[in-house]
């Protein structure tokens, strides 16, 4: 199935851009594959080479990247996966959370190496990707976990109530943090949907 956003040919900067942003991100080579041998992107990397045209005619062609998005998608990235934000298992549980309300597969296929790398059992990463509370997990990470869903599923004013539960254990920075990696995250699952059903081969929720 041919892609919603096919990706121009003969400009590696924008491969470059990413390869590089996900190196920073991932410390190495990411777990995971971002886009196909052809070099079509896929998943959340899709639209980004796209950029509205002010010329009415041209607008359903226009390809050409722009460096106006791509970069600071990758900056948000880089700061909440920064340990000043959340601690890495911490800040993962927040990641899950919001995944579980999306129908997002390139997300579970991406998030599970990642999950396993940071300790989490395979039984952790189904329950968490399928918005259940995983077993055996410090109360630090149930508490973000379970707040961060709160957040990313009913889409409202955090209670008073959830609000000191979190700040108690992560405390008022950590809820901040945490709060920025469930937007972040709202972001990249949208940019995964907007992609469609198939973006890479990722037709089903895998859990």
């Amino acid at each position: 199935m041919s892609s919603r956003f096919p990706t121009p040919s003969g400009d590696d900067s924008l491969h470059d851009l990413i390869a590089s942003g996900l190196l920073a991100l991932h410390h190495g080579e990411p777990p995971f594959e971002w886009k196909e041998e052809s070099g079509q992107l896929i998943g959340c990397y899709t639209s980004m080479p796209y950029v509205f045209s002010p010329v009415s005619e041209a607008r359903a062609n226009y390809t050409r990247y722009t460096p106006h998005i791509t970069p600071h998608a990758f900056e948000l990235q880089k700061s909440v996966y920064s340990p000043e934000t959340l601690p890495a298992r911490t800040r993962q549980m927040g990641v899950l959370a919001t995944a579980a309300t999306f129908d997002a597969p390139y997300i579970v296929y991406c998030h599970r190496p990642t999950s396993a790398k940071l300790g989490f059992s395979d039984e952790q990463f189904q329950d968490a990707i399928s918005g259940r509370t995983p077993k055996g997990i410090p109360e630090e990470e149930v508490v973000a976990y379970e707040t961060a869903l709160l957040l990313a599923r009913d889409r409202k004013a955090l209670s008073d109530e959830a609000f000191e539960r979190a700040e108690k254990i992560l405390g008022r920075p950590g809820v901040a943090g945490l709060a920025n990696v469930v937007a972040a995250y709202l972001y990249v699952c949208i940019l995964v949907s907007v992609a469609g059903p198939h973006p890479g081969g990722f037709g089903e929720k895998t859990v």
